[in-house]
């Protein structure tokens, strides 16, 4: 069977296994390129593929700070060890 060379909203929803709301948010933001026929939506095949392959699977995240341990002074600590 040859591939189409342009999909409906379903399909696309169906080929990126997302919601269709989630091919039309992307189309209204222009992340995905979609043309009207008639009262279609359509998107090219390469178009849906190359947006889907666009996502990355992991998001990297910021490394967590480390926590910078601070020392007592040593005029602070003489005096506490002095009775102070």
């Amino acid at each position: 069977m040859a591939e189409a060379d342009y999909l409906t909203i379903p399909e696309v929803a169906d080929l990126a296994r997302c919601h269709k709301n989630t091919v039309r948010q992307a189309i209204n933001e222009g992340e995905l390129a979609a043309f009207r026929l008639a009262a279609r939506l359509l998107v090219r095949n390469a178009d849906a593929r190359a947006w889907i392959e666009s996502k990355p699977a992991v998001v990297p995240r910021p490394r967590p700070r480390q926590s910078v341990r601070r020392r007592r002074s040593t005029v602070h600590a003489q005096t506490a060890s002095e009775g102070w």
